[in-house]
């Protein structure tokens, strides 16, 4: 993979379900709505694995948003400690997504 790509893998992390619940909220058939919410749930998993290999091969990854330094910006870092969490946390979500079927309305 290109460093460009890599170097915003952290910012898809957060913007795939933000886009995708606003997306969700503005659409008012509940089963589009799902399957939007399941194929986000996909690519963030795809995202995070993705993410958790570019921190093994290449180390710490930092996106500073809006290219300002971190005392005035915000600045988002993924290392070996939260990268394997937004997997876990990733895959938990995937499969909340499916395993919950139609007992919500």
């Amino acid at each position: 993979m290109s460093e460009d790509i890599l170097s915003h893998l952290v910012a898809l992390q957060i913007f795939i379900p933000v886009f995708a619940a606003l997306i969700c909220g503005l659409i008012q058939n509940i089963h589009l709505s799902k399957l939007i919410a399941k194929i986000a749930a996909g690519a963030g998993v795809l995202t995070a694995f993705l993410l958790l290999l570019a921190v093994d091969h290449n180390g710490v990854i930092s996106y500073e948003f809006g290219n300002f330094t971190a005392p005035i910006g915000i600045e988002y870092r993924a290392d070996f400690l939260n990268a394997p969490i937004i997997l876990l946390f990733s895959i938990l979500l995937f499969c909340f997504l499916f395993f919950i079927g139609n007992l919500v309305y």
